[in-house]
């Protein structure tokens, strides 16, 4: 098995994309307050649908579902 060097999931992630393997992700600003570290806020990354089980939670919970 080869040793990631950054993204230890990636194996087991289903979003995980090649360069996670190799790259660590820079900080994508979500809000003022708020960032994430993952490739996926990537201007070049693939678009993925939000999985139906968190649009249910979030509608159940009255937050608005953005996801870009």
């Amino acid at each position: 098995m080869t040793e990631l060097k950054y993204y230890v999931f990636a194996t087991r992630n289903k979003f995980a994309m090649k360069i996670d393997e190799r790259v660590e992700p820079p900080m994508f600003k979500i809000t003022e307050t708020h960032g994430a570290a993952t490739w996926l806020l990537h201007p070049d990354a693939p678009k993925i649908e939000m999985p139906r089980e968190l649009a249910a939670r979030l509608a159940r919970s009255g937050k608005a579902a953005h996801y870009d």
